[in-house]
């Protein structure tokens, strides 16, 4: 009977223990590792838009210059601004930063969408834009997460490639200080947002015509259809390439705020509905 008894006690302990060891090794992956599943807010302040905005252009600059002169000021300014983990797990330093991490060219960098979550002090950006070649104009999608800790005023960098190499849970540390992370608040001016928004509407329509198409105002727009809007552009391609933003003026029309924008040659405009930071419709016509 003694023995019945003391054989049950150590079975309940063993599974006891074997709750206990799955609880507490529960690995957190299978339930942090996607990134879009993490429920996500939209960013609704200019000047936060701007920040993030900056924060991925210094990056991506001291990247190409990283790569491409292989300067060592560069190299430091890369290294400094990657998530701490990341450098950690791939043991990265200024020899091996570009063998890791790959060669990149001057791009012009395209902010699509930002949406942000947060943990104790710290802001996850999750960022999702294209990257154009600046030699041959090759667009191609990105996606990064930009952390922020507002107490520090520092941020980090994480790339797509390394995305799906950490859990959320892991990630979710700390952002170290250092000379080359440090940010501050922008201000911009509503003639800066709206001369941003006219000059990357040009570049759309120019190598992004898809792009510049699905943007179109559906209460301004005229234009047939796709072909109809490809046909425009080719026939006023040499104004457009050389449109140039000037000056503004607001109208109003069914209760939009509408920034009509004059070209500097005053041949085009370009008028521009705000539907929320970098998110428009606009509509493009002949003076």
């Amino acid at each position: 009977m003694k023995k019945r008894i003391i054989f049950f006690i150590v079975f309940c302990a063993l599974v006891l223990i074997i709750i206990m060891y799955n609880l507490f090794t529960y690995d957190k992956k299978t339930e942090d590792m996607d990134f879009n599943k993490i429920e996500y807010y939209e960013i609704e302040n200019i000047n936060e838009y701007y920040l993030i905005k900056n924060c991925v252009n210094n990056f991506y600059y001291n990247y190409y210059l990283a790569s491409s002169e292989e300067l060592i000021v560069s190299k430091c300014v890369v290294l400094d601004l990657l998530d701490i983990n990341i450098v950690n797990k791939y043991q990265i330093n200024i020899e091996n930063l570009i063998n890791i991490l790959g060669r990149t060219d001057q791009v012009n960098i395209q902010i699509d969408n930002i949406k942000y979550t947060s943990h104790d002090n710290l802001y996850f950006y999750y960022v999702n834009g294209t990257l154009q070649n600046e030699n041959t104009k090759y667009i191609d999608d990105f996606k990064i997460i930009v952390i922020l800790d507002y107490n520090n005023k520092s941020y980090s960098i994480v790339l797509q490639k390394y995305m799906e190499d950490f859990n959320y849970e892991e990630i979710n540390t700390f952002v170290g200080i250092n000379e080359n992370n440090k940010f501050e608040i922008p201000s911009i001016s509503t003639e800066k947002y709206i001369m941003d928004i006219f000059n990357e509407i040009r570049t759309n329509i120019l190598y992004n015509k898809e792009k510049a198409y699905d943007t179109l105002s559906n209460t301004m727009n005229e234009f047939k259809d796709y072909n109809d809007f490809i046909q425009f552009i080719e026939s006023n391609r040499n104004d457009i390439y050389f449109l140039t933003f000037n000056d503004y003026k607001i109208e109003f029309d069914d209760n939009n705020t509408i920034y009509n924008c004059i070209d500097k040659n005053n041949k085009l405009s370009i008028k521009i509905i705000i539907k929320g930071p970098f998110k428009y419709e606009y509509y493009i016509n002949i003076i």
